[in-house]
């Protein structure tokens, strides 16, 4: 199998940066944006994801696959569906690197094999070329996992995206009782997974700036992800190197540049995007959430007047919360510039 060239999207049409849900339904364009589908997506750095995901598994799981604390019984064999759920809908998008029978679930391009039933791991065969280093670093990691957290990172390999899965309100009486139920997010961008699981959407998205909009639509989102969609949405971000997995936990700190040139602002500056889809598990009262994360130099992608254009119309819409929050404050006005001056 031939993985395809990784694309970097570029999802800054309307040229502002907002605080919103943004959700499109699978299928639906928005103006300048394309209608699309699909929870996952495999191209030529899926290898490269997959050792960095093992690299931070191996510092702690605890930092990134974290289930929720106290679950009773019901609920964790709901998650454990939900998972096998999720595996059925990866090996209809991506057959060639993942396979799933009534008795077993096959990651072909890792050449293992998960049996359904005990959750054992067995080698299935040689692994497609661009795993061949991969194959028993990953076999003998899922190996010594407890069976349940077997299964959560088996899932973590099949895909190039990061997930989580979010439980609804249990009952009418309390409809702010949704939660975050588990976590296996490698790649976060400068926040600690482990702070979120077990607590509700206002909980997760309470740090986020200008966040007034969303926490108001707490029961409506948490609704849709649950019983509508699919949906996709997007992020963005400028950062100070190109690191997948910013967890502050072992992500080193980089000060902000003081007053840097336009030109030394462009240079240290990464192009950070999140593609997020909802997969809604209605029958389980549950819901996947994706991320799939790209990031490339700056300088490589403003490759366009019309990119350069966007970019700059976004970072003058940013106040000076935002600006904090984006940790923009000294780039913002020398980036502006340098984009600029490329447009002339």
């Amino acid at each position: 199998m031939r993985l395809a060239k990784e694309e970097i999207p570029f999802p800054l049409q309307s040229g502002r940066y907002e605080v919103s849900a943004g959700m499109r339904r699978f299928g639906q364009a928005h103006p300048g944006e394309p209608a699309e589908d699909g929870h996952f997506r495999a191209d030529d750095q899926l290898p490269r994801y997959l050792q960095t995901r093992l690299e931070v598994l191996q510092r702690g799981p605890e930092h990134s696959r974290c289930w929720a604390a106290d679950l009773p019984p019901r609920a964790r064999q709901d998650l454990v569906e939900a998972i096998w759920c999720v595996l059925a809908k990866a090996a209809v998008e991506l057959p060639d690197l993942v396979g799933l029978s009534e008795d077993s679930l096959s990651l072909k391009g890792l050449g293992l094999s998960l049996d359904r039933d005990s959750l054992r791991i067995r080698l299935e065969g040689e692994p497609q070329p661009a795993f061949q280093e991969l194959q028993l670093k990953v076999f003998h990691w899922l190996q010594n996992q407890e069976p349940e957290d077997r299964l959560a990172d088996a899932l973590a390999f099949a895909i190039q995206e990061d997930y989580a899965l979010c439980r609804g309100p249990t009952t009418a009486e309390d409809p702010w009782g949704d939660c975050l139920e588990l976590t296996h997010i490698c790649f976060p961008s400068s926040w600690r997974p482990a702070e979120k699981v077990g607590g509700n959407f206002s909980d997760v998205h309470r740090p986020v700036v200008h966040n007034r909009a969303l926490l108001k639509a707490h029961r409506s989102l948490v609704k849709a992800m649950i019983e509508k969609g699919p949906f996709v949405r997007y992020a963005w971000g400028l950062h100070l190197d190109g690191m997948l997995c910013r967890n502050p936990d072992f992500a080193p700190k980089i000060p902000e540049p003081t007053a840097p040139s336009p030109q030394e602002a462009a240079q240290c500056s990464w192009f950070r995007v999140e593609r997020q889809t909802m997969m809604p598990l209605p029958h389980l009262n549950r819901g996947l959430f994706t991320i799939r994360t790209y990031i490339r130099p700056l300088t490589e992608v403003m490759t366009s007047d019309y990119r350069r254009e966007r970019l700059a119309s976004a970072l003058k819409s940013m106040d000076g919360p935002a600006l904090r929050y984006k940790h923009l404050g000294q780039r913002r006005d020398p980036l502006v510039a340098w984009l600029e001056a490329g447009c002339l």
